[in-house]
């Protein structure tokens, strides 16, 4: 199973990562919050269609944080443009 951690400053605003084309078949499964951090309300994160919770920690910096099988779309909506972002995978095998 991968796992995959978006990190990306508040002022965002939509960006498609297509982590593969074989989408249909992928399972992603949502990392609960880190304790002390916030829902994010400034933008959404989806897996293949589906809302996952976007959080923001103490220093503003805003997160969706979940695992997958195979190749999934991760599409994120935000109020206000995007400027950049840091995308963060790691092989829990």
């Amino acid at each position: 199973m991968h796992s995959v951690t978006v990190i990306m400053p508040i002022k965002i605003h939509v960006l498609s990562l297509l982590l593969s084309s074989a989408i249909a078949q992928a399972a992603a499964t949502p990392y609960p919050r880190v304790p002390g951090d916030e829902a994010n309300t400034h933008f959404t994160v989806k897996v293949n269609g589906t809302t996952f919770e976007a959080c923001s920690t103490a220093m503003n910096v805003g997160y969706a944080h979940f695992a997958f099988t195979d190749k999934v779309k991760v599409e994120i909506t935000a109020q206000e443009p995007i400027t950049s972002f840091d995308l963060s995978l790691s092989n829990d095998k």
